[in-house]
């Protein structure tokens, strides 16, 4: 009796346990339930994101179905009917929304299941991803960053014995990679928009994002200079997305190195923060110190002297660059150029958040000595030569004593 009875709660449990799965496996499917006369649809959604700056571009972009299986069975493949290559083209004068920043244009594909004739109940799956590098005529300075993202499309059909028809009953879409190629482990879903094209349909909408960006500064698509160039002028080898100038008037010492922080923080039409590398020139020549800024960092340090720049060469439109100079003794502190800002002797300035565009983008911090701080109006530098000049004349009022005495004897 106790085998049987164990043999009978092994047997309710797995029924419970089945039913448990393909009460999920329903759930899943479920959706909000298309008819003979109005079938369930699906429609794809790309959606180019750019700074609020710029332009759409003109570009057009495409996705590809691939046909993976009916019912989850194995080597079902060939009973996936077939969806053709969808493409979307987006145009200079295509406006969207804007927010924080950020310009969004959005457009969707027509019903992706328009046109396939059903010969067969069940479970229908694809696989979709889109075309990287489809546009290959982006003027200079442009760039987009294509989307990984991976969907599954999952499409129910169902048979109608009134009509004698197969029709679609459901559809969903399971997000499988993000746009920045990781894995989604999150069990995202594709969202029920609601009714979207006045059909009376819910539509389940699966989303591709890509980033429009152009390079800052007066030159855009000039490429930076190359290693091996470092020596010539930037201004005509390569963009200058950012060039951070150091003047310093009433100079008494070339040499003197002023502190700097920087941070640069990302437009928010990026899917991973960016890290940017500056050259620092004396002049227009390299001195072959570099400085490494991680986007959305912590401030990174850096020294510049007298007629000394910090150049970035590839920072996208839309960044944020904020730049603080250390107070030194003696010194006064301005800022020009994006920003003008005024201190007093021996103060710290910054710039404040400054969003860099397509044109010149250029900070100058002067520093004017004030040589009244020195009391006894001696600048140490000067010494050498002051000393130098007194031992001359030393030398000339000893010389004329000693042959005043001689032609007195």
């Amino acid at each position: 009796m106790g085998i049987k009875k164990n043999g009978i709660k092994k047997v309710l449990t797995g029924a419970l346990a089945l039913t448990m799965c393909l009460g999920a496996s329903l759930a899943t499917l479920a959706g909000t339930g298309g008819t003979p006369a109005s079938p369930a649809e699906a429609k794809l959604r790309k959606t180019v994101s750019y700074a609020d700056t710029l332009t759409t571009p003109n570009a057009s972009f495409q996705f590809t179905f691939t046909g993976m299986s009916k019912d989850g069975l194995a080597n079902s493949a060939s009973q996936v009917p077939t969806i053709t290559t969808q493409t979307l083209t987006f145009a200079s004068t295509d406006t969207g929304t804007t927010a924080g920043g950020i310009t969004s244009v959005t457009k969707n594909t027509n019903n992706l299941l328009a046109g396939i004739t059903w010969t067969a109940a069940g479970t229908y799956l694809w696989n979709v991803v889109e075309t990287p590098n489809t546009n290959t005529s982006l003027s200079a300075g442009e760039a987009i960053r294509y989307s990984s993202a991976a969907f599954e499309l999952i499409v129910k059909v169902a048979y109608d014995s009134t009509t004698d028809s197969y029709y679609v009953e459901s559809t969903q879409t399971n997000q499988t990679t993000n746009n920045d190629n990781t894995a989604n482990t999150d069990g995202k879903n594709g969202a029920d928009v609601g009714d979207e094209d006045g059909s009376g349909n819910s539509i389940y909408n699966f989303t591709f994002t890509n980033i429009y960006s152009k390079e800052a500064g007066g030159n855009p698509g000039g490429g930076g200079l190359g290693e091996g160039e470092d020596t010539t002028d930037p201004s005509t080898d390569g963009n200058e997305s950012l060039a951070i100038r150091k003047v310093v008037e009433n100079s008494v010492d070339a040499s003197q190195n002023f502190a700097f922080s920087i941070t640069l923080n990302d437009s928010a039409a990026t899917f991973t923060r960016g890290t940017y590398v500056g050259r620092i020139y004396n002049g227009t020549v390299a001195t072959g110190t570099t400085v490494s800024v991680v986007a959305n960092g912590t401030p990174v340090t850096f020294n510049l002297r007298e007629n000394q720049r910090l150049v970035f060469h590839d920072l996208p439109v839309g960044t944020v660059a904020n730049v603080t100079e250390t107070g030194i003794a003696g010194y006064t502190p301005a800022i020009s150029g994006m920003v003008t800002q005024a201190g007093t002797v021996a103060t710290t300035l910054s710039t404040g958040n400054q969003t860099l565009k397509t044109g010149e983008n250029v900070i100058t911090f002067t520093n004017t000595f004030d040589n009244t701080n020195i009391p006894t109006g001696v600048l140490a530098n000067n010494l050498p030569f002051i000393a130098l000049i007194g031992a001359g004349v030393l030398a000339v009022a000893l010389y004329t004593a000693v042959k005043k005495r001689q032609a007195m004897r």
